[in-house]
């Protein structure tokens, strides 16, 4: 069902070397090249340096405990150099579980996933590893099947998304490619959404260097809901393989609840069956049973489309210095 690694692909690489100027480098762990990220902090007259992999699999290596210990430890001896290494945190991309989206609230599934998760967390804290207290990858995301009747896509949204695509059809929304002049109005309206709710995006001139490099490569796109040749809402997508990935978004709040949301997303997926993609990741969603993540409700919003919950084991941290580490913490919850 999910074979695919966003985070480790020469796309999403490529993006975070030539667009987002990353400092990439290569790492052979488990008899696997994987591609990591040094983050650093200049505070006179300390330097102070964390390191990351996302989309890292451990696969079948849970029966081999000492090649896990060893590769574990050579990063230690590799990355804790000085005073001011604090941690190297992994985004581990093994499935634990995948659940239908539609049973969020199960308290089964509940039960079962959080007594998973449990044990994980004890079994990975004999190699060192902590939970992140600050991910920088989703703990799980949803994946829309393609490769599915017309009528059974339908039938597994549910029934509030259907309602709310009925509903954006009557008040005139229709379904457009972005046009050259959408892209400068669609940056404006993320902006001001950025805003309104309080999180981060990337600077103009990054944006339309994004824009270019992924348009001259054919991929990506900004897919658009409109009404009377304004942008409602807007979503970008990445396009790799036979993959959509689902990056960026917004929406335009004067329209007020008229279904922009669902409208948009469903006549993606429609147009993206049609092009002969077959899955659509939706790149992140809360686990299940993080009811008070501030991001529940966007899961909310993507369980409501009728995908498969994909449960990942989740980011973890390997410390090197614990009082800079929780001083790290500490400093990263306050602000």
């Amino acid at each position: 069902m999910y074979n695919y690694n966003f985070f480790q692909s020469n796309l999403w690489k490529t993006i975070n070397k030539e667009i987002y100027k990353k400092p990439i480098f290569e790492i052979e762990i488990w008899n696997k090249t994987f591609r990591w990220i040094e983050k650093t902090q200049k505070k006179w007259p300390f330097r102070l340096s964390w390191y990351q992999i996302l989309g890292i699999k451990l696969e079948d290596l849970w029966e081999n405990e000492e090649k896990i210990q060893n590769n574990l430890e050579k990063i230690k001896k590799d990355f804790k150099n000085k005073w001011g290494d604090i941690f190297f945190q992994f985004g581990f991309i093994d499935i634990i579980w995948i659940f239908n989206s539609k049973h969020f609230k199960d308290k089964k599934i509940l039960k079962i996933l959080s007594e998973e998760r449990k044990n994980q967390n004890k079994k990975l804290a004999t190699f060192w590893l902590k939970p992140s207290f600050r991910e920088n990858m989703p703990k799980a995301t949803v994946i829309i099947d393609l490769n599915q009747s017309d009528d059974q896509f339908y039938k597994n949204l549910s029934s509030n998304a259907r309602n709310h695509y009925n509903k954006a059809i009557r008040k005139g929304l229709y379904f457009q490619i972005a046009e050259k002049k959408d892209w400068e109005d669609f940056y404006n309206l993320w902006q001001q959404t950025s805003a309104e709710k309080w999180f981060n995006i990337i600077p103009k001139k990054q944006f339309d260097e994004l824009k270019n490099f992924l348009l001259e490569t054919n991929s990506w796109n900004l897919f658009l809901a409109k009404k009377d040749n304004q942008i409602v809402s807007g979503s970008i997508c990445l396009f790799d393989r036979n993959f959509i990935i689902y990056l960026y978004g917004a929406t335009n709040r004067q329209f007020g609840n008229i279904g922009a949301h669902q409208f948009l997303k469903i006549e993606m997926f429609k147009r993206g069956k049609k092009n002969w993609f077959l899955r659509v990741d939706l790149l992140g969603s809360p686990s299940f049973i993080e009811k008070n993540s501030p991001l529940y409700g966007v899961g909310r919003f993507k369980w409501s489309l009728g995908g498969k919950q994909i449960e990942f084991l989740g980011s973890y941290d390997l410390i090197f210095n614990q009082n800079l580490y929780q001083i790290f913490k500490l400093k990263k919850q306050l602000w």
